[in-house]
């Protein structure tokens, strides 16, 4: 492990520990991956036996201090409120929301403030550099990707203009 990755282990595990002691709880220390990419800072991943945090290296790296005030404490705070509810996000009738009260009371408890998305330049961590085209409506000329655009062209989509409602156009 890199000294980055070492630090952000460390910051994982220490909010863990504060966790645990003034809430008088035994919640495992996760394991942490750094393979995340494109715009996501990082996420609580559930589909193994057990959960666990992935990093988005690149944003952390240039994110760094950033990331040990908000972003390690807002995936911990899910694999926290996971760990202690996590069989009641599979029950429909006790349905607990990702972001909801359990998430925000643990950010606060963590010292931070319960912040959803962070404001990171992606521009380094962007998987997919997509050609766009233009479009046109009554009102603004748009740009679709190249993804949206390949569906007009089959015809299996057609797009509207979100501001005057009209159907975009290809410019060509």
């Amino acid at each position: 492990m890199t000294d980055i990755t070492l630090d952000t282990v460390k910051r994982v595990n220490e909010l863990i520990d504060y966790y645990n002691k003034y809430k008088n709880t035994t919640i495992p220390y996760p394991h942490v991956e750094f393979t995340k990419r494109g715009k996501v800072a990082g996420c609580v991943s559930y589909d193994r036996s057990e959960p666990y945090i992935n990093f988005n290296m690149v944003l952390l790296q240039e994110n760094f201090d950033d990331f040990m005030k908000q972003t390690i404490p807002h995936e911990v705070a899910h694999y926290i409120v996971f760990t202690l509810y996590g069989h009641q996000y599979n029950n429909m009738r006790t349905r607990r929301v990702v972001h909801g009260p359990d998430w925000k009371y643990t950010m606060r408890f963590l010292g931070c403030d319960p912040k959803l998305y962070h404001s990171y330049s992606t521009k380094n961590s962007t998987v997919r550099k997509l050609k766009t085209f233009k479009y046109k409506c009554s009102c603004s000329e748009i740009e679709l990707t190249s993804i949206r655009h390949n569906r007009v062209m089959k015809g299996t989509a057609n797009y509207r203009c979100s501001k005057c409602g009209t159907r975009l156009e290809y410019v060509g």
